[in-house]
């Protein structure tokens, strides 16, 4: 056990390079700020997960929604199907952390568009009622008056503290340690290697502006014991730009007979088009050592909590609104 890549409480604060009035927002209407959780290799880190300065090149393509579904069967999903088709919506998410609570470091990662889970419906409700920000984006978003849940497929990353992280607190499977080389300043480009060579390769030269925005959403990585719901929470104050992938065009390459060439041929992968963020912060609210979404104040059925007041132990009422937190409203 070591505590040599532990990384509270130095990065418990966020220190965008833009401002952190986001953040100051976001927190006042949370019920708590970070505190510590140790990780198994005994490395100490601040939860919940933020992240700051980000760039990020995502791939949208769509998929057999049945072979997603046979991929998905044991965590009891369902691939979403847009407009009663047969093929689901895959997201590859290549961002280039500038910071996080967990350190600097490079991802690619795959998530699937998946149907909402009914029982979550009226928690989601009271979640969006609670906070106007929220509330305001979804109305914006075109969900239906649902907030998009995705679904992890598999996940690759540069720091060995994030890949315990993403593995063992937030639940994601298929996590695994890998070498990201990225270049974002003018063309994008990346390069995921696996085994000494290049097994995804994405070449992408500067598109249409798009809108300066990210959807609210909820990750889903299933947990032996909850159902493995985050909320996914972000800012972009970057330039945004998009644009098309077409058939052999170079964009986007995969090299024969690697992992992940054969998990996206699996389900019939074909990539559609691009968006590439040019800077963006966040948070992903997870609670706890054991990576639940829910809030332990906003979202406890208890009303009373024990607290220390010098050598006398007191029973106080939770504060359920923001001004009773000490916060503005």
């Amino acid at each position: 056990m070591s505590t040599a890549h532990s990384t509270y409480p130095a990065f418990a604060t966020p220190t965008p390079s833009v401002n952190t009035v986001w953040f100051k927002q976001r927190f006042a209407e949370s019920s708590i700020t970070t505190k510590p959780v140790t990780l198994k290799s005994g490395a100490v880190v601040p939860i919940p997960l933020l992240f700051w300065d980000a760039r990020a090149l995502c791939i949208e393509g769509h998929a057999d929604a049945d072979g997603l579904d046979l991929l998905l069967r044991d965590q009891g999903l369902r691939a979403a199907r847009p407009d009663g088709s047969e093929g689901a919506v895959v997201q590859i998410w290549a961002p280039d952390y500038g910071g996080t609570t967990l350190g600097p470091h490079k991802a690619v990662y795959a998530l699937v568009r998946i149907e909402p889970p009914r029982q979550c419906r009226k928690e989601e409700e009271e979640q969006l009622a609670r906070r106007s920000t929220w509330s305001k984006k979804v109305s914006t978003d075109d969900g239906g008056g649902r907030v998009d849940h995705w679904a992890f497929w598999w996940y690759y990353v540069t720091s060995p503290v994030s890949q315990e992280f993403v593995r063992d607190v937030w639940g994601v499977p298929n996590s695994e340690l890998a070498i990201i080389d990225t270049s974002y300043v003018s063309e994008r480009r990346l390069r995921l290697l696996e085994d000494g060579g290049v097994a995804l390769r994405l070449k992408i030269a500067t598109g249409q502006p798009a809108a300066q925005r990210m959807p609210l959403l909820r990750s889903v990585a299933r947990r032996p014991h909850d159902t493995g719901e985050n909320w996914v929470d972000a800012h972009v104050w970057g330039s945004v730009d998009e644009g098309k992938i077409g058939p052999n065009d170079g964009q986007f390459q995969l090299r024969k007979d690697s992992r992940i060439e054969k998990q996206l041929t699996r389900v019939s992968f074909e990539p559609a088009r691009w968006r590439f963020f040019g800077g963006y912060e966040g948070i992903v609210e997870i609670w706890d050592e054991k990576g639940s979404g829910k809030d332990p104040v906003q979202d406890t059925d208890d009303r009373f909590e024990v607290v220390k007041k010098g050598d006398a132990w007191l029973i106080r009422e939770f504060p359920r609104t923001i001004p009773e937190r000490g916060a503005k409203s």
